[in-house]
């Protein structure tokens, strides 16, 4: 799974809105759903925000692996 592919999926299971993360990653929202649709390349400070905000490795956000992994418990 794609880095986009597996953000869109973690935000829609836990029932997170589009413009909240927008808003925490200080975009817009159709700024955000760029990020979801793959059109634009997430940077790696903005991945390290959404790692601390789901509390997930970001090896598993990033798609590299399948297993979810908490940063801390």
């Amino acid at each position: 799974m794609e880095c986009h592919e597996r953000i869109k999926q973690v935000r829609k299971e836990r029932s997170i809105s589009k413009k909240d993360i927008g808003a925490l990653l200080k975009k817009s929202c159709e700024e955000y759903d760029k990020i979801e649709k793959g059109l634009i390349k997430l940077k790696m400070s903005e991945l390290m925000v959404l790692c601390r905000f789901y509390n997930l490795s970001s090896d598993y956000l990033s798609g590299l692996c399948d297993t979810p992994r908490k940063l801390r418990e």
